[in-house]
């Protein structure tokens, strides 16, 4: 159904604003989980090209900005479930 993880992430993100179900804080949190999926694939491979480009020293930084994403991302689903963010 989905053409790649992308659009299922962009899906159940949005999908609170459709008119099939009134905000659901878990699936925009399942939503944020996708995302963070796709970012994380991203710096995998963006992390081995600059290594076998013989920057080895790049792989822990790329490692240092995919925990910190995980982190913010992590962060405003907590928020959106408990509430204390409009979704």
């Amino acid at each position: 159904m989905y053409p790649n993880r992308r659009e299922k992430a962009r899906f159940r993100s949005c999908v609170d604003q459709s008119w099939f179900n009134p905000r659901s804080p878990a699936l925009v949190a399942d939503g944020n989980h996708a995302r963070v999926d796709g970012f994380v694939s991203l710096g995998v491979i963006v992390s081995a090209v600059v290594v076998a480009l013989g920057l080895p020293r790049a792989d822990p930084i790329v490692g240092l900005l995919i925990s910190l994403v995980i982190l913010k991302i992590t962060w405003d689903s907590w928020q959106t479930i408990h509430g204390r963010r409009d979704l």
